[in-house]
């Protein structure tokens, strides 16, 4: 607490007004220290409010994002089954198809040995017949 000196009608008139002058002065810094803190409460509170909004709107859109992937995952998951499925069916008509082609070449080359066979055999008979013939010897 401040204390004044006496003089003749009372307290020190110079000491009290330079003590009002700092309490004025002191007020006053107050006062701006306290608007300054509102205003930057108020700048801090809109900030904030903004930045939740962008935060449900992130969250929001974080979702949609989540639900257009899975809907994408499932139709390529989808096609991917379909797909394998026809190439699955591609594959298995193509090897009947080779299978069929491989049982005919089977069936050509044996009826080819046959043939063959024969061919050799009767050129065999010739041979040996050939052999048999006997000339005139005159």
């Amino acid at each position: 607490m401040k204390k004044f000196s006496y003089e003749e009608n009372g307290y020190n008139r110079s000491e009290v007004n330079a003590f009002i002058d700092e309490v004025i002065a002191n007020s006053e810094e107050l006062i701006n220290r306290v608007k300054n803190q509102s205003e930057e409460i108020k700048k801090l509170t809109e900030e904030n409010d903004r930045l939740r909004n962008n935060e449900s709107k992130d969250i929001e859109n974080s979702s949609k994002i989540r639900t257009s992937a899975l809907r994408d995952a499932e139709e390529i998951i989808a096609s991917a089954k379909m797909n394998a499925s026809m190439i699955l069916n591609d594959s298995l008509l193509r090897a009947n198809e080779l299978n069929e082609k491989s049982n005919l070449y089977e069936r050509k080359i044996r009826i080819f040995k046959k043939k063959f066979k024969i061919l050799v055999d009767e050129y065999d008979l010739i041979a040996k017949e050939i052999e048999d013939i006997e000339f005139d010897k005159e």
